[in-house]
């Protein structure tokens, strides 16, 4: 099998998809980089991605389960995580087909200090907070439903110290295709 890589808007190409827009936010010094992509093609099965690794923004501080109690409503917590999710979705790709059927999704936070957004602590808590998130890679095609029929959770990893983080701040997720 050999590899090839590619970003994430040749890979919406590939799949026939639309491009994305190129887009520089507000603050970019507190993004590990959005909208970049890495694509693993196996050439004994052309064009069946393999994987895929995305730089995506951190969620928000209100995305956090523990600001969901302090806020005192749902609702406003569900306002967070679907910003959080059309945040994501402005840097993603779009696909016409789903890329993979069954997938499972590994997270890395880079904890880097970055005003208003969500630093957790635990792992429990970075899962959650990544909701709108997982909702994005539904909406943009990536993914069939985020359902556990369809997904399954790998690796989290938090990265706190300015050693492991380097000054980022955002999360990397990647998705590895299951048989």
């Amino acid at each position: 099998m050999a590899v090839v890589r590619m970003n994430a808007r040749d890979a919406a190409k590939l799949q026939g998809g639309s491009e994305v827009p190129r887009r520089r936010g507000k603050g970019t010094a507190c993004h590990v980089g959005p909208g970049t992509g890495q694509i693993v093609v196996a050439h004994d099965a052309p064009h069946v991605v393999q994987s895929i690794t995305l730089a995506l923004p951190l969620p928000t501080a209100k995305c956090s389960p523990n600001a969901a109690n302090a806020l005192g409503h749902w609702s406003v917590s569900n306002k967070a995580r679907t910003e959080y999710k059309d945040e994501c979705l402005s840097v993603l790709p779009k696909f016409n087909v789903p890329l993979f059927e069954k997938a499972t999704i590994d997270l890395t936070f880079y904890l880097a200090p970055c005003a208003g957004r969500y630093h957790p602590r635990d792992e429990a808590n970075a899962i959650a907070s990544a909701k709108g998130l997982q909702d994005s890679l539904v909406a943009c095609g990536l993914l069939k439903d985020d359902s556990a029929r369809y997904l399954s959770s790998g690796a989290v990893n938090l990265l706190t110290r300015k050693s492991e983080h380097g000054g980022l701040a955002g999360v990397v997720v990647t998705l590895r295709r299951e048989p």
